[in-house]
């Protein structure tokens, strides 16, 4: 019964809370669904929500060189160093991730589960795209082409915006209890104040999420600036990703556990997320590619790619 309990209390963490409108029924009935699915098959992830196996979080955490901090600078909550370049969504192109999920966890009660994806997605503005799935396994996802005003997502974000000031007063105004995506009021680790709990489960379902594919580059970029700027957050520069590729990293520990997020050192964007969970559970999410593209069938170029290709 009490690791059912835990169990349940982490699922609550990681499947996001309500964030639409009343009429709004097939986003609301969507949501559910994806709360039944992370609590069955990942017990526990996000709208936020990304964006690896266990094998390849223990490499972020000691024995493989691969994913763990190189020296370099650190700070706690000093934030990331500005980005090199910023790449903006235009008229006709496409935002696109390439996006591998991979995590088991196992209880008592449950058993062992293993979710696996493995997808492609391009969003236009006109909120018209592409999703191609590879794998999916106890992930519920459905691939597609979709014409304008289709694509499925589980939010509009035109409205977020993109300066890293303006952005974490929108978000923090959002997960209030009159916001439009209340958060719950809940320490995060103790001794860390409530609002930078806020802040982080405001994001999370944003990085590698395919709840919310139609976050573009410089959103993503926007809304990790905001986190390093947290105090419970440890900056380091000079690291690596679980794949090998240069990356920053935002370390801490927030509701039961031990996060550590990866950045394109040169366009401040999303490339992985890894979770060591208090019980030994653990997750991942990783984005293989992304930037943005001139079609839904190709990938981007040169100085269109914000996240390289491993």
């Amino acid at each position: 019964m009490d690791d059912t309990k835990r169990l349940l209390e982490r699922a609550q963490h990681l499947a996001p809370p309500p964030a639409f409108d009343l009429d709004d029924v097939r986003v609301r009935k969507s949501r559910h669904e994806r709360r039944r699915r992370v609590s069955a098959a990942v017990v526990g992830l996000s709208i936020t929500a990304a964006i690896v196996a266990g094998a390849v979080f223990a490499a972020t955490t000691g024995g493989n060189p691969r994913g763990t901090v190189q020296p370099g600078a650190t700070g706690i909550g000093g934030g990331l160093p500005a980005p090199i370049r910023l790449v903006a969504l235009g008229p006709g192109e496409f935002s696109y991730q390439r996006i591998e999920i991979d995590s088991t966890s196992s209880c008592a009660d449950c058993g062992v589960t293993h979710v696996e994806l493995l997808a492609e997605s391009w969003w236009a503005s006109d909120n018209s795209g592409r999703i191609d799935v590879s794998t999916a396994q106890n992930y519920g996802i459905h691939g597609g082409t979709f014409g304008a005003g289709a694509f499925p997502t589980e939010g509009d974000l035109t409205g977020f915006p993109t300066d890293p000031d303006a952005l974490r007063t929108f978000l923090l105004d959002r997960s209030a209890e009159n916001g439009a995506s209340p958060r719950p009021a809940v320490t995060p680790a103790p001794g860390v104040p409530v609002e930078e709990g806020e802040l982080w489960l405001a994001i999370q379902d944003y990085l590698g999420s395919t709840q919310y594919l139609n976050a573009t580059p410089q959103l993503r970029a926007a809304m990790l600036q905001v986190l390093a700027q947290d105090p419970m957050v440890q900056v380091s520069t000079g690291a690596t990703d679980p794949l090998g590729r240069p990356a920053s990293t935002l370390r801490f520990h927030a509701h039961d556990a031990d996060v550590t997020v990866f950045v394109d050192p040169t366009t401040d964007d999303f490339m992985a997320k890894t979770e060591r969970f208090d019980d030994g559970s653990i997750g991942s999410v990783i984005v293989k590619e992304a930037g943005i593209a001139t079609s839904d069938r190709d990938v981007p170029q040169g100085h269109q790619i914000t996240v390289p290709a491993s």
